[in-house]
């Protein structure tokens, strides 16, 4: 099925995976953890923000401030 497809234009550069912003991955990879870490199920209605989001490039790290809300 792949084959009969045709090739589309290329709407990003090459080096480009994504049109996510980095906060939203963070957050993604934030609730990813905690649903893994509980080992529950946790509510669809939760929503992780980020508050602040810091790189340090002399040691190359990345400082996240979030927060991880969810209600029934």
């Amino acid at each position: 099925m792949i084959e009969a497809l045709p090739e589309g234009p290329q709407f990003f550069s090459g080096d480009i995976g994504t049109d996510a912003t980095e906060r939203f991955i963070a957050g993604a990879f934030i609730r990813e953890q905690i649903l893994l870490l509980t080992k529950q199920e946790v509510s669809y209605e939760s929503a992780v923000t980020i508050d602040s989001f810091k790189e340090h490039k002399a040691n190359n790290l990345i400082r996240i401030r979030e927060n991880a809300v969810t209600w029934e």
